[in-house]
């Protein structure tokens, strides 16, 4: 410019000073409530792997054991100690052993075990199945200790009311392993019908006189829930390794 003359102002712009920039939104203001959603669903997301990671650490001996119980790679007496360790567990529910007590794959005293530490079937409809398949004969019949244990879970199990199958079990009164009948004739004496009770009765006091332990606590377990009657029940199944020669052989 001549003369150091000012360069002329240009009349489209106004002569004001820009006003500063707006301030940049966190993500919480622009996302609101999603924003805090998706940071409380990736926190539960970490807990809930945290804790199954953590149960899964926890249940590992548990885990291993019924690996073994089920796997035919390691020794029998192995398999056994396994099955002993389950039943030893609080965690171990009976929805969880009463399927292996079926499973022929499993060693018959691992069997015989669990069998013995299930109180009762897990429902009336199982129940009803355990005193079809006692009577069962051919190569998908029970073995006998089976079948003894098979008749208390449905002698315990079944409700003493109008639907009570007091026919099947005055059957077994006279089955050949006298474990079954037994157990057949407590079944009865729960019933509510008097002639089916006396029935289960004289099965019972003519074999605890006899000698037969089981028979002895089973009278003493006969009237109903209390803390004589439980204790009654567990030593009757304690006695059931004892009253027939294949339930000796198999858990001695």
């Amino acid at each position: 410019m001549k003369n150091n003359d000012p360069f002329p102002k240009l009349t489209i712009l106004n002569d004001t000073t820009p006003p500063p920039p707006a301030p940049r939104l966190s993500n919480s203001e622009k996302y609101g409530s999603l924003y805090w959603m998706g940071i409380s669903g990736l926190i539960a997301s970490i807990l809930l792997v945290g804790w199954f990671g953590t149960n899964l650490w926890l249940m590992r001996n548990l885990w291993q054991a019924i690996f073994v119980l089920h796997s035919a790679d390691y020794p029998e007496a192995q398999r056994i100690e396994a099955a002993e360790k389950l039943i030893a567990d609080q965690r171990m529910e009976s929805a969880q052993i009463q399927p292996m007590i079926f499973r022929k794959s499993i060693p018959e005293k691992a069997r015989y075990l669990l069998a013995e530490h299930l109180d009762k079937a897990l429902s009336a409809q199982d129940a009803g199945e355990m005193l079809k398949l006692i009577t069962t004969t051919g190569p998908t019949s029970p073995p006998n200790w089976l079948r003894g244990h098979l008749t208390r879970l449905a002698a315990t199990s079944l409700r003493a009311d109008s639907s009570f199958p007091a026919s099947s079990f005055e059957k077994l009164l006279t089955d050949s392993d006298p474990i079954v009948a037994d157990w057949a004739a407590f079944g009865l004496i729960r019933s509510t019908n008097p002639n089916s009770q006396k029935l289960g009765m004289n099965r019972l006091d003519q074999r605890a006189k006899a000698g037969s332990a089981l028979s002895a606590n089973l009278i003493l377990a006969k009237d109903g829930p209390s803390v004589a009657s439980t204790l009654a029940i567990q030593q009757a199944i304690q006695a059931m390794r004892q009253e027939t020669p294949q339930n000796r052989s198999l858990t001695q």
